[in-house]
């Protein structure tokens, strides 16, 4: 071949070889592994934390710009957003991971509830009569006083010998007597005073005079106590009238009088061996039948105490009915000291101090025209000195000068009792 063939050819080779190269494309660095951090969490229930993810290369280092897509193995527990916030729902353990171009990596996150901080019940304290329940509630909250739910609580009672509670927190009343129920939950806990009231040992009305007119009611309050001198709460009563005729009684002790004359209203309460009983004595009188009052009904006295009993007598608006009278007061234990008897509106008192000093006292009164309306006849000053929880009574009766007994109605006073304690 000849010289200038051979560079031809050899020219024309380097042209085609220069038109066939081009430019060089960078070559994109895979993704090798994903790292999130922190590694692990742990939090409560509604609490969040911040996760994040590094993309890196083979040789472990960063590669920016690549997406990153979260999930979670439980969303139920805990949930992750778009960018790697992660958000406490229920107690138990999730894996959170984050992936990149086919590769990832995880942290694990652990979920615990709300601590109980406090534990409240739905009665501090609780009274029953044996026999009877009451179902407690408790509800757990959190340290700012918010209610947790689906926690557990244990019950538990001081003395089952008064008071059992079921692991419900049923308490069901077992004998008279004291017992603390304590409820708890996560270590913390609340009680509940629970108090036994045994069955009715006694039964008292407040006051054993009624006066009433005819066609008139009046009402009854009886107090009723265990063998504790506890006041049973809602006691059954039964009240009864032996003179229904002159009076009746409904079965909430309201009486309504009938016709004059006196009717013994009883009551009565199922006791442990048996009823017991208090009666009073319904009056029931016209307008012009003299009935003696005064401003006091049942006491609760201290001890070394000096009180005043006022006495009035109402003979109504008529003719007057008596122009003279006696005021007859006994009282027991006779160791309560007369202090002295002072005149009312209309009369000047005559005192026999003899009788005075035996535990009764009588008095004269008198009224030249006769007595009409409403009269206070004496006003009569005690001296109590007894010990704590004495108890006795002072009765309060009148009747017409030199007559010893009454059965006439229109013409006689009655008597009022006083019942009295020393706290």
């Amino acid at each position: 071949m000849r010289p200038r063939t051979v560079l031809v050819a050899a020219l024309t080779l380097f042209a085609a070889s220069v038109q066939c190269s081009g430019p060089t494309e960078p070559k994109v660095v895979p993704v090798s592994a994903v790292h999130v951090a922190p590694g692990s969490a742990a939090l409560l229930v509604g609490q969040t934390t911040q996760l994040s993810a590094t993309a890196a290369d083979a040789n472990g280092g960063a590669l920016a710009d690549r997406a990153i897509s979260w999930s979670s193995s439980d969303a139920s527990k805990a949930s992750v957003s778009s960018s790697g916030l992660v958000t406490a729902i229920a107690p138990g353990g999730v894996t959170v991971s984050a992936s990149s171009e086919g590769k990832s990596g995880s942290a694990s996150v652990s979920v615990s509830p709300v601590p109980v901080a406090t534990v409240a019940v739905s009665s501090p304290a609780v009274q029953l009569i044996v026999g009877q329940t009451q179902q407690l509630t408790a509800a757990s909250k959190d340290s700012v006083g918010a209610a947790l739910a689906g926690r557990t609580f244990a019950w538990a009672t001081s003395d089952a010998t008064k008071a059992t509670v079921s692991a419900a927190g049923l308490v069901t009343a077992v004998a008279p007597g004291t017992a603390v129920i304590t409820v708890t939950s996560e270590g913390k806990s609340a009680t509940v005073s629970v108090t036994v009231i045994g069955p009715p040992a006694t039964v008292a009305f407040n006051a054993q005079l009624l006066f009433l007119a005819p066609g008139a009611n009046g009402a009854t309050v009886a107090d009723v106590r265990d063998v504790n001198s506890r006041a049973v709460p809602n006691p059954a009563l039964t009240y009864t009238s032996r003179s229904p005729s002159v009076a009746t009684v409904s079965a909430t002790g309201a009486v309504s009088g009938v016709a004059t004359g006196q009717a013994v209203i009883v009551v009565s309460a199922a006791g442990g061996s048996g009823p017991v009983l208090d009666s009073l004595v319904a009056v029931v009188a016209g307008a012009s039948t003299p009935v003696l009052t005064t401003n006091l009904g049942a006491m609760t006295l201290k001890s070394d105490t000096t009180f005043t009993i006022s006495v009035s007598a109402n003979w109504g608006s008529n003719a007057p009915k008596l122009s003279s009278g006696v005021l007859v007061v006994t009282w027991t234990p006779a160791v309560i000291g007369f202090v002295s008897a002072t005149n009312g509106a209309q009369t000047v008192p005559a005192v026999n101090a003899t009788t005075a000093l035996a535990g009764t006292l009588v008095l004269a009164f008198a009224d030249a025209a006769g007595f009409t309306g409403s009269a206070e006849i004496a006003k009569l000053t005690f001296h109590a000195s007894l010990a704590a929880g004495a108890q006795g009574t002072i009765t309060v009766t009148a009747r017409e000068l030199g007559v010893s007994d009454f059965t006439d109605l229109t013409a006689a006073a009655f008597s009022v009792l006083h019942r009295f304690v020393i706290r």
